[in-house]
């Protein structure tokens, strides 16, 4: 790995070591990454510019690379499964997925990511799933900032801002 490095720097003197450490520790440490967010913006941009030589860095790793285009966003897969997810963890997930592409196709966002309230959420969980939802405070925000570590959630406390608490879910829960 460290010739390819050398290889790209080479054929690209602009570029430096740094940078290209830089985009990769960025996108294994919050594994979904997305042009249309300014704080990843620049590494979205350096991946695909130096897409064999990360797609082949990462394989070495045990990752699999994904980068969607038409949604903006790039992503590591974990080719082994390190961390277990709790049940009711992967019922987020799931349910997640299902409210965005929902969203997606209704059309009921004018971006790449579907907005629906805490309260819609927890309602779509029990229906769902046929399961008495978490306690908010507890269990709802434990299981979403797991979620959220993976880059596939935002939450937005909006209550004190006279408005309803939302959940922001991103492309790369297609991923």
């Amino acid at each position: 790995m460290l010739n390819d490095m050398k290889k790209v720097l080479d054929r690209n003197p602009s570029t430096n070591e740094l940078e290209l450490k830089r985009v990769a520790n960025r996108l294994m440490a919050k594994q979904f990454i997305y042009r249309f967010d300014s704080s990843d913006r620049d590494t979205y941009y350096l991946l695909k510019e130096y897409l064999p030589y990360f797609t082949s860095l990462f394989d070495a790793l045990g990752h699999k690379m994904v980068i969607d285009d038409d949604y903006g966003y790039a992503g590591l897969i974990p080719e082994f499964n390190y961390r277990k997810m709790k049940l009711e963890e992967t019922l987020f997930l799931l349910v997640a997925r299902l409210v965005y592409e929902e969203d997606m196709k209704n059309m009921k966002s004018n971006s790449d990511i579907a907005y629906i309230s805490y309260e819609a959420f927890l309602l779509r969980y029990e229906t769902l799933t046929n399961r008495e939802r978490p306690e908010r405070n507890s269990g709802f925000k434990a299981c979403m900032a797991v979620l959220s570590r993976f880059g596939v959630i935002k939450l937005r406390d909006l209550r004190g801002q006279d408005g309803d608490s939302m959940v922001e879910i991103y492309p790369g829960i297609m991923g």
